[in-house]
């Protein structure tokens, strides 16, 4: 069975990896693609997908996008598709302003907004099997790995990274290593991102 590592995790998970993601989005990601396809591997209650949402619209003004999140189990993504509810540590890392602008008024329990939840697409997908169709611009695969035999791991990193673009992003955990790059095609660019490499 896949489980998340940080079942017990935050909007923005390890937040400083997030601002650096969000620098790339900003200078290359959004400057080189008509339509910005995001790929959420692993969503389970939607903080990671939701996480995006929140900064891509802060960013991605000029830019249409589109996110996907996938987890395997179903009743797991039900209560995505509701956009909640979230409790506690859950909002360490949302600030004051993003908490105004992107979740119900009258929290705790925080629910995100219509405007929000319709800006992610769920869907259940093992990603142990075949991978979702597309070419990526960025791909989030965070905390996942370590429940994983080494085997499995391979193949699905090879998979996940066939679906990326030339130059697209692949984000993973800080438990995460990628370590069969040639095989996979892609450059370690700085802590826990990877880029598609070109050719």
């Amino acid at each position: 069975m896949v489980m998340r590592l940080a079942i017990c995790g935050q909007f923005f998970l390890d937040l400083e990896l997030w601002l650096q993601l969000r620098q790339l989005v900003v200078s290359e990601l959004l400057r080189d693609t008509r339509l910005l396809r995001v790929w959420s591997v692993g969503c389970h209650v939607g903080k990671e997908p939701f996480s995006v949402a929140m900064m891509l619209d802060e960013v991605a003004t000029d830019v249409p996008y589109s996110i996907i999140a996938s987890d395997y189990n179903e009743s797991i993504l039900d209560r995505a598709r509701r956009g909640g509810p979230f409790n506690g540590h859950d909002l360490d890392n949302v600030s004051q302003a993003q908490l105004e602008r992107y979740f119900r008024p009258g929290g705790p329990p925080h629910y995100v907004l219509p405007s929000l939840l319709e800006r992610v697409t769920f869907v259940e997908h093992d990603v142990r099997g075949a991978a979702l169709d597309g070419q990526n611009d960025l791909i989030l695969f965070r905390n996942i790995e370590p429940f994983f035999a080494p085997e499995v791991t391979r193949s699905v990193y090879r998979a996940l990274c066939a679906t990326l673009r030339p130059g697209g992003i692949l984000f993973v955990g800080t438990s995460d290593e990628l370590t069969n790059l040639a095989e996979c095609g892609v450059e370690r660019i700085r802590a826990s991102m990877y880029r598609r490499q070109h050719g």
